[in-house]
């Protein structure tokens, strides 16, 4: 099996945990399955997450710019029967999401948005609904975060499994020498606690310097307070305490961090959300007793080795920072049982959980647009359209794809349009009467329709052979996308091509500027249509593109907020291409839209290549 490991996202410092979980789970993922080729997508940025070389992994490097389009060429050129993913994102990837394996550490962000900026906050639910709703398999580091991912109101993955993380191998390493430098440092401060943690809010750096305040206020004590990680924000936490013996140290490597355990009376963990609790693993290691917080993981991971009690009470902090500095009995109590508790936690274990994530996800059964055929569901408006309304006709029923409901909606035409709709007998659902106009047709002609995908097609129009079953594939294989569109060519009433759609990759802002989404080319899913309303029957010409913008925008917030991701499926992906004509406005084409509006007097001819520039409003379900 090929398997691809993705870990573009992952920085050292920056993402906290999941470095050493990915370096030592990958690491022996690698190692115990020589069979299998293993394919790492990386930065130049991390290259250390991957420790050692292994005759049966490469490594691919994503550049800064475009990094999902590289990486979709390399998957294009060499694929890949499965892929990893170090942590939810949004991207351009057409790899399926079902094909995907994603790690996703925690639900922190719906536990405690407020600790998140809004636009943080906005790309990660997007990112982990994508997730939740798609993946094929998710891993997750403990018992608490896997609960939390199955009571998800998002959450459809069935498959989620547990990878949680071990010792680094220099968790352990000996520190009598290489960190002389360290050890001078530490003797200076005297006795201290240690708090290993990055200064992010959800880890209580605030409350837990003030129950360090009450301690030595309380006790007398001579007794310092050491923290290492990412230094953002300390100066603003010293200038509100300059007479407590605090010290911050930075970011250290792995060998002082190891002397800066050994040497302290105690390790405190007091964070108020933790998907797992690494220093709670790497103090053990140390022989150095723990106090922490009795919510999320962290008793599961600390077990009977550890003191805990609530993250919130200042006071309750305070007293057990007195009982572990107090008593070296119990620091010895809790050194024998944190010895114990390392042996719950190995390598080897979660590298084999993940290899079986990955063969389970690799042998799922692909779903295709001849497997799985939801009803589609297409809907012709037409006034006087007799030259043009058969050929139209005939590419909607000569489609390769078979389970499509088709309603021609007639405007009660007079040149013999309904003789002809008459002669398809049960084969074409239609009515002619009097409409208020082209979008009043359309939504009486979905009002009939049950289709799970939609799609409207003028009578000047035609579709090649496979253009829905390309589109239902898609959809089909991507359960997270909404919506899909494709190019167009302008043609004349000879086929010639005279010009190119403007169509574009999707953004909201791109689509501010002009209709950058090909009607005629787009197939979305009723799930949104439901959403979405019906189209504004105030418009005559513009109905497309005010019903695109309806879609990109949540319908509950204020005007201009998106909530919706919206992907763009590069070029690599060229299949056969779907094409679509539009007929002259001023000659016979009544109902043409846009295109000819831009070209007057000629047709459109529209490819529907969801492959080539293909883009896809992905809609996530809140």
């Amino acid at each position: 099996m090929r398997i691809g490991i993705e870990i573009r996202h992952v920085q050292i410092g920056e993402s906290g945990g999941i470095v050493p979980l990915l370096a030592g789970v990958l690491d022996r993922l690698f190692a115990l399955n020589p069979a299998h080729e293993f394919v790492v997508y990386r930065t130049m940025f991390n290259r250390s997450v991957i420790e050692r070389d292994h005759a049966n992994a490469c490594t691919i490097v994503l550049p800064v710019a475009e990094p999902w389009r590289h990486l979709q060429d390399s998957i294009d050129r060499d694929p890949v029967d499965v892929l990893f993913r170090a942590f939810p994102t949004l991207d351009d990837l057409i790899f399926p999401l079902s094909r995907q394996v994603v790690l996703i550490p925690d639900l922190q962000h719906e536990n405690f948005p407020q600790f998140f900026s809004n636009s943080v906050l906005r790309s990660r639910r997007l990112a982990f609904s994508r997730v939740l709703r798609g993946a094929g398999a998710i891993g997750t580091i403990s018992e608490f975060a896997r609960r939390s991912i199955l009571r998800s109101p998002e959450n459809a993955c069935t498959d989620v499994f547990l990878m949680p993380p071990a010792l680094r191998r220099d968790a352990t390493a000996d520190v009598s020498e290489g960190a002389a430098e360290m050890a001078e440092r530490l003797r200076a401060i005297g006795p201290y606690l240690y708090y290993p943690a990055n200064l992010w809010k959800h880890k209580n750096h605030l409350r837990v310097i003030e129950a360090f305040d009450l301690f030595l206020k309380q006790t007398g004590r001579s007794v310092a307070f050491v923290f290492t990680g990412h230094p953002e924000g300390w100066k603003d936490i010293r200038r509100r305490c300059p007479h407590l013996p605090l010290h911050h140290l930075g970011f250290v490597s792995g060998r002082d961090q190891q002397a800066i355990y050994r040497n302290a009376v105690a390790t405190t963990f007091f964070s108020l959300y933790e998907g797992f609790g690494m220093p709670l693993l790497e103090a053990f290691a140390a022989d150095c007793p723990v106090i922490c917080s009795n919510t999320t993981s962290l008793p599961e991971v600390g077990g009977d080795a550890a003191l805990s009690c609530d993250p919130t009470d200042v006071a309750a902090i305070a007293r057990l920072m007195a009982s572990i500095t107090a008593s070296p009995d119990l620091r010895r109590d809790l050194v024998r049982a944190g010895r114990e508790r390392l042996t719950h936690f190995n390598w080897d274990a979660s590298a084999a959980e993940l290899m079986a994530a990955l063969a389970r996800v690799a042998r799922i059964d692909r779903p295709t647009a001849v497997a799985e055929s939801p009803l589609v569901s297409i809907v012709t408006p037409s006034y006087n359209q007799a030259p043009f309304l058969r050929r139209t006709i005939e590419s909607v029923l000569s489609q390769t794809y078979k389970n499509i409901e088709y309603v021609v909606m007639d405007g009660g035409s007079n040149d013999g349009s309904v003789d002809i709709l008459r002669s398809y007998g049960d084969r074409v659902r239609w009515i002619s009467e009097r409409d208020r106009g082209q979008a009043h047709a359309i939504n009486k002609g979905f009002a009939l329709c049950k289709g799970e995908v939609r799609g409207y097609l003028n009578s000047d129009d035609t579709l090649m052979p496979d253009a829905i079953a390309k589109a239902v594939g898609f959809l089909v294989s991507h359960p997270d996308c909404d919506m899909v569109y494709g190019e167009a060519n302008y043609i004349d009433r000879e086929d010639r091509v005279t010009g190119k759609y403007n169509t574009a990759d999707y953004t909201f802002s791109r689509l501010m500027l002009d209709c950058c989404v090909c009607q005629p080319a787009a197939f979305w899913r009723q799930r949104i249509a439901i959403e979405t309303g019906p189209f504004d029957e105030s418009l005559d010409i513009v109905m497309d593109y005010d019903y695109w913008l309806r879609i990109a925008q949540d319908p509950v917030a204020p005007r201009g907020c998106l909530r919706r991701a919206l992907r763009h499926l590069p070029p690599p992906w060229r299949l056969r291409r779907a094409r679509i004509l539009l007929w002259p406005l001023g000659t016979s084409a009544g109902r043409a839209e846009c295109p000819s509006q831009q070209f007057p007097g000629q047709g459109a001819e529209t490819a529907v290549d969801h492959g080539a520039g293909t883009s896809a409003l992905v809609l996530p379900r809140w």
